[in-house]
């Protein structure tokens, strides 16, 4: 007959981890069974009712006693040499892997995909994956990146985000842009728009088939009689110079040519597929789409009509997430000027105002720099060349585009600049602003790096990006 054996002795200290251990729904089973054992074995246990009770051998829990009374917790967890499954790659089969997969391609394919590498190393597609997800290996994505080739590059980023991280007193700061990539997609009742397409899109003032006729700090007067809230106007807003009946009318003609300009536009009569359509359009599809029911997704047509262009500018106050913004039907100076004068009116008189803004040429048209000539209080800071992440109002346009445009169904421009407006409205009733962290050291550290490791490239003598 086997001894009794002896109370396994431990401290306090032990027994509070082996008793977190035999509790645990995510340790290893094998190390909450050993646990579960010792703890048995310290209350005097006799090590076959420890083993009859879960289900292991007598001798195994003579070994864990053993092993605990020699060396306590510190090689718990540890798996002895010679213990365990046994390896059936070899460390240099996997380096083989890892190496082709870094440094060659199958042949005619540009990356290898699990079944390309395992038939030409001779392993199973399973053996492949494990050995990619253990080193982070990921062949079949691929990212986007530039590096700006602007040699004021670190001028202009320490300007940014200096404005991001330490704004002005008596200032407001916004990110401006405009985005041409501004398409509808009318379908049936219930359609869904086209989840590849990233739109750009930001709010309208403009309406099709009334005119505004006024502004002011609480609301625009339309041509119906109607007034409503000013959709992106920031609080504290006064008229300025322009609350007069002579500049209103002369509002009016302005927004009367808009109105004009986009009746002008000739309706499309021909269809093409989704990826040869150009930018600029308001689409509708060929048959109605499909609302969504259980067990399947909405349906969409691939193909499309074109029905109308249209250019949206937007602004985003930094500080409080509030967007002012306007559509128009192109986006030369003239517009940008228009825009410009918008923002005067919007911005409460007495605050300079700091654009951020990228280098597009209609910023330094002669009539631009003369305009802002006679208003000092607007202050250009321009972003480096191909550096369009460090405007926030881009991080903006995806959450429009993502929330109130992709799945959406419109009949023609005028439907998507409603909706775009209704999700300004619904934005700046309870915005939320961005918040900027990454400081201008950091970002030139990881830009220098990107440096070295393009210099470094075995195609640094091709065209990189």
């Amino acid at each position: 007959m086997r001894p009794v054996s002896p109370a396994l002795p431990m401290t306090d200290g032990h027994r509070g981890i082996l008793e977190s251990l035999a509790r645990s729904r995510t340790a290893p089973q094998r190390e909450v069974a050993r646990a579960k054992a010792l703890l048995l074995a310290g209350d005097g246990v006799a090590t076959t009712a420890v083993a009859a009770g879960l289900g292991v051998s007598p001798a195994s829990v003579t070994a864990w006693r053993a092993r605990f009374a020699g060396d306590g917790l510190a090689k718990f967890a540890r798996v002895r040499e010679g213990r365990g499954r046994k390896a059936q790659i070899s460390a240099e089969k996997v380096a083989a892997i890892v190496q082709a997969t870094l440094h060659e391609t199958p042949p005619g394919e540009t990356h290898w995909s699990c079944r390309s590498m395992a038939r030409a190393q001779g392993v199973s597609p399973a053996t492949v994956q494990r050995i990619w997800s253990s080193r982070g290996l990921k062949p079949h994505l691929v990212e986007t990146f530039k590096l700006s080739n602007d040699k004021r590059f670190e001028e202009k980023l320490t300007d940014v985000v200096g404005l991001y991280l330490n704004p002005p007193d008596k200032a407001v700061v916004l990110c401006m842009d405009e985005k041409s990539q501004i398409q509808a997609y009318p379908g049936g009742e219930s359609g869904v728009c086209d989840g590849r397409q990233e739109s750009d899109l930001t709010q309208s003032s403009f309406y099709r088939g009334r005119v505004i006729r006024g502004a002011s700090a609480t609301g625009l007067t339309a041509g119906d009689g109607a007034s409503r809230a000013v959709p992106g106007a920031l609080p504290g807003a006064v008229p300025g110079s322009v609350g007069n009946e002579a500049q209103a009318s002369k509002r009016l003609v302005v927004d009367a040519s808009l109105t004009d300009a986009y009746a002008s536009d000739p309706p499309a009569e021909t269809t093409q597929p989704r990826s040869q359509t150009p930018d600029n359009q308001a689409l509708d599809r060929t048959q109605p789409t499909l609302p969504m029911k259980k067990g399947r997704a909405g349906t969409m047509t691939h193909d499309c009509k074109r029905n109308g262009t249209t250019t949206l500018f937007a602004a985003l106050d930094v500080l409080t997430g509030a967007v002012i913004g306007q559509c128009q039907p192109k986006h030369r100076n003239t517009e940008f000027l228009r825009f410009l004068r918008t923002i005067d009116r919007q911005v409460p008189q007495g605050l300079q105002v700091h654009l951020i803004l990228d280098n597009y040429g209609t910023r330094k048209h002669p009539n631009v720099v003369a305009w802002l000539g006679k208003h000092p209080r607007f202050r250009l800071h321009f972003t480096p060349t191909s550096s369009s992440w460090l405007n926030l109002v881009e991080r903006w346009f995806r959450d429009l585009t993502g929330k109130a445009i992709r799945r959406g169904v419109f009949k023609s421009v005028p439907d998507l600049i409603t909706a775009i407006e209704a999700y300004i409205e619904a934005n700046n009733d309870n915005p939320r602003p961005f918040t900027w962290t990454a400081t201008a050291e950091e970002i030139l550290e990881k830009v220098r790096r990107g440096r070295v490791t393009l210099n470094e490239s075995p195609l640094k003598n091709e065209t990189l990006h």
